[in-house]
């Protein structure tokens, strides 16, 4: 597979759960998230060659995302809030790619509205308020370089959820680097835990993202976990 993680979102939500043809990743996406969590960063064309010829077939994890009457799947992470209104204006920036690209789209979206109101279970625990992002990963890393959950694995039956309480704009500034290089879990906005299931009640108009995708949430009752789907990929 030649392509990136929009590439997987469009596999993922045709494969069924019985697929067994595996798939050699070859990074040529925007951000390369997913590639990014199963192989480590920096890594060169070569390296994916030798994936191609000598990896096994192993199995990741995909996210399954009811919403309404529609269901969707994501193989990296998934997003509500500010980070789908983020990567919504990623999707027109045209000349830059992974980091620049969804940077300059948070400092224009800073513009408008950024926190929103939520009634969150996740297993058996309850929380509600406003919050920045809601983020869901199968993967460690969002955005295009984002470490957004540190301990995640594709191969792992628990999804990460990362949680941002409701700030002003210039601690979003200030706070953003932590998200970058993976210390954010230590901020006091920050919840961070795992999970075998999560729902949301949302108050407001919201967008979800998925992998990159966006789009518009059309009822008010969210429930996310992992899918019954694998992806099969070659692996060393």
């Amino acid at each position: 597979m030649l392509g990136g993680d929009g590439t997987l979102f469009h596999i993922a939500n045709s494969i069924e759960k019985d697929f067994n043809i595996p798939f050699a990743l070859f990074p040529s996406g925007s951000g390369n998230d997913f590639i990014k969590s199963l192989f480590g960063i920096n890594k060169k064309i070569d390296f994916f060659y030798r994936v191609f010829k000598k990896g096994e077939i192993k199995k990741t994890k995909i996210g399954e995302i009811q919403e309404g009457e529609r269901k969707y799947y994501f193989t990296n992470a998934a997003g509500l809030g500010f980070d789908a209104k983020i990567a919504k204006r990623a999707l027109r920036i045209k000349n830059l790619r992974g980091l620049l690209r969804y940077l300059l789209s948070l400092f224009i979206e800073l513009r408008g509205k950024i926190s929103y109101e939520m009634e969150i279970k996740a297993d058996s625990d309850k929380l509600e308020g406003r919050f920045l992002l809601l983020g869901f990963g199968i993967g460690k890393y969002l955005g295009g370089g984002f470490f957004l959950f540190p301990d995640a694995s594709p191969f792992e039956d628990k999804l990460r959820i990362c949680l941002i309480k409701d700030m002003n704009k210039i601690n979003v500034l200030k706070k953003l680097p932590h998200a970058i290089k993976g210390t954010h879990l230590k901020l006091p906005e920050c919840i961070y835990f795992k999970a075998d299931e999560i729902s949301i009640n949302l108050k407001d108009e919201i967008f979800l993202q998925l992998d990159g995708e966006v789009f518009k949430a059309k009822g008010k009752k969210i429930r996310i976990r992992i899918s019954e789907k694998e992806l099969p990929i070659l692996y060393i």
